[in-house]
């Protein structure tokens, strides 16, 4: 007679073994089979979170999706701080030196998503960082530098000039850039080797030399 083993889970996640013989022989459930089940469950959910982590990598290698994600995530943070005439301001040390919550917020949403979307990746927000980690030089890990909002004192006092600015550096060298201000519904990407862009659209420097004349008319 021919025995198989059944495994079977029910919603609570309790691993249930039977051996049956040619499905009419039932035994009790022995625990230590089930202990494996368990662990090769758990192993298996472990894999499946890999390859989901692994494929993400593979449709975004250099994370310029991602970032652009997060950033665009973070305009209507930074426009209903904008719009916000009693927001909370408090200073760093100079009083030209401030920041708000809207601040902290955008750099937990792009520190946080960028952390658990590429874990091996070294992140630098200027709220978050302290001053002796933003001085240690630059390693081999790929690096976000990220200030959240850039222009703090316009955005402040109502002036529309702000930005969301997001650095990828890989190997020493900037690879990517990104600068969105919500107020203009302006979102700048650039992409060493590939150009840079205005919504979607190439733009390009004028091609004027420096010291041309025309550069003053």
């Amino acid at each position: 007679m021919t025995k198989g083993l059944c495994i079977s889970v029910n919603s609570c996640g309790r691993a249930t073994v039977d051996w049956s013989s040619n499905s009419t022989v039932r035994s009790e459930n022995s625990p230590v089979i089930e202990k494996i089940v368990r662990y090769f469950l758990l192993f298996n959910l472990h894999l499946k979170k890999n390859k989901k982590k692994h494929n993400e990598r593979r449709r975004d290698p250099g994370g310029v999706r991602s970032g652009c994600q997060l950033t665009r995530q973070c305009g209507p943070i930074v426009l209903d701080g904008f719009r916000n005439a009693s927001k909370a301001v408090e200073c760093k040390g100079n009083h030209w030196d401030v920041v708000t919550e809207y601040d902290r917020r955008v750099e937990q949403v792009l520190i946080g998503g960028l952390s658990r979307r590429f874990p091996d990746h070294r992140m630098l927000g200027e709220e978050s960082t302290t001053e002796a980690a933003s001085k240690e030089p630059l390693d081999g890990r790929p690096t976000w530098i990220i200030d959240p909002i850039d222009g703090t004192n316009n955005f402040v006092r109502g002036v529309k000039y702000i930005a969301i600015s997001v650095a990828l550096v890989v190997d020493g060298r900037l690879t990517v850039g990104i600068v969105s201000n919500p107020c203009l519904d302006e979102f700048y990407t650039a992409v060493r080797g590939q150009g840079a862009r205005l919504n979607g659209e190439p733009i390009r420097t004028s091609g004027v030399e420096e010291g041309d004349p025309a550069a003053h008319r």
